[in-house]
């Protein structure tokens, strides 16, 4: 990962190495004198962002936190990777193989609980939630105005508010 100094993007170097800041590295050089003109930047990704900048509620965040960790625990296909004694059925790899396939299923559930409570706007907030994308990007790519994003995304994140019931 690239140094970078808290000033260049506003975020100390441990939220670079923990992952909370995406860094641009833009060296542009002047074409007459050879000297680089231009300066490395950077921005939080994905809800991080939106969170930093104050356009959405801590409420708002932790809900697309806990969609985002549905959907990893849902993803999980590696059950040999896990050691039986960590999951439960005191070692047994036959009892603990079952107990994460419930954990799966478990998970997939809540996955499609939430999809159904989002709707439409599902698509919009898998981008932003799952991987980082961004909301205006998304609904330009769609044909929407670029204005249109940032809306429907934060009626998707309240939709995911009351479905995960944060108070």
């Amino acid at each position: 990962m690239n140094k970078l100094d808290r000033n260049s993007v506003g975020a100390p170097i441990v939220r670079v190495k923990r992952g909370d800041v995406v860094v641009e590295d833009r060296n542009e050089e002047d074409p007459v004198t050879g000297k680089v003109i231009g300066k490395r930047t950077g921005h939080a990704a994905g809800l991080r962002r939106y969170l930093a900048r104050g356009e959405i509620s801590s409420r708002q965040h932790d809900a697309g936190v806990m969609f985002a960790l549905d959907v990893e625990d849902a993803s999980r296909t590696q059950v040999g990777a896990v050691e039986p004694g960590h999951v439960g059925g005191g070692g047994d790899p036959v009892v603990s193989m079952h107990v994460l396939a419930h954990r799966r299923i478990d998970a997939q559930r809540k996955v499609d609980a939430a999809v159904r409570v989002l709707g439409c706007v599902y698509p919009l907030v898998a981008t932003v939630v799952l991987s980082d994308g961004s909301a205006p990007a998304w609904s330009e790519r769609k044909g929407y105005g670029r204005e249109s994003g940032f809306g429907m995304l934060l009626l998707g994140l309240d939709a995911l508010v009351a479905h995960y019931e944060i108070s």
